[in-house]
């Protein structure tokens, strides 16, 4: 699968050394939540889209395609902001959240994602909290049904 980025980050990836730092944005909306979580695996605060995402520490592991199925992306957070764990026990069924890379040189230009994904199976203790991050399945999803007649595929009779 081929990825668009830009030539700034394509010369960082492919440079033997760099000064560029990419960084994974996450934002994290529920009902339950007056607004939504947003933070930045970084040591400072960063505005990106006209939004502010707050520096957090945490871990984002991409969903990996293996076998023709996908792996759950995880998440993983450092607890040290009390207002995680508040919103973490708000939440009682999946949160929608959206992850992107972008450089911190130009943080409104998203150079991977954005993935969109449901947090579910958050879990908590006094030094992290977890989750798993979900594509959200449409196989389940009723379309409608076909009807094979003769008036819908005409050409029906000519093969039975």
């Amino acid at each position: 699968m081929s990825r668009n980025i830009s030539a700034t980050a394509r010369d960082a990836i492919f440079a033997q050394e760099t000064n560029q730092v990419f960084l994974v944005l996450l934002e994290i909306s529920h009902a339950s939540l007056a607004e939504p979580i947003r933070v930045v695996n970084n040591w400072e605060s960063i505005i990106s889209g006209g939004d502010t995402y707050e520096a957090s520490s945490f871990t984002f592991t991409p969903p990996i395609l293996e076998d023709d199925k996908i792996t759950p992306a995880q998440l993983k957070l450092d607890n040290v902001d009390r207002r995680l764990t508040i919103a973490s026990r708000s939440i009682s069924t999946p949160a929608d959240a959206v992850a992107k890379v972008v450089l911190a040189s130009d943080p409104d230009t998203v150079e991977v994602g954005p993935f969109t994904l449901k947090l579910s199976n958050i879990s908590y203790n006094k030094q992290t909290i977890t989750g798993d991050l979900l594509f959200e399945s449409s196989i389940g999803y009723n379309v409608g049904t076909i009807v094979m007649d003769n008036i819908s595929f005409p050409g029906l009779n000519e093969w039975t």
